[in-house]
């Protein structure tokens, strides 16, 4: 299907079964879509910002809208950590983002 081997592999597993037509439709392909459009939508907000505001503004301004909306569907799928590897774990990944 690739020939030329410079497509990633996963652009190969989103197409490996397209058909014509909506038959083979995943609604999960929506997903990517969605995040492409966010992406756009926020580059095209720091260029505007960009002239106005500081960067550390905008850095700001990004993360605390990013924690926002990726709280919003965290009830859904919050687990509580039992054991101590997940709290290792947790405090490994959280000590390089602290200052």
């Amino acid at each position: 299907m690739f020939e030329d081997g410079l497509q990633s592999p996963s652009a190969f597993c989103v197409f490996d079964n397209y058909r014509p037509g909506f038959s083979s439709f995943e609604p999960a392909v929506l997903l990517v879509v969605i995040a492409a459009l966010a992406y756009a939508f926020r580059q095209i907000v720091s260029r505007i910002l960009s002239g106005s505001d500081l960067t550390m503004t905008t850095v700001a301004y990004t993360g605390l809208t990013a924690s926002i909306f990726l709280s919003i569907p965290l009830p859904l799928v919050w687990r509580t950590p039992v054991g101590s590897n997940e709290f290792i774990l947790i405090g490994a990944l959280a000590t390089p983002g602290s200052p």
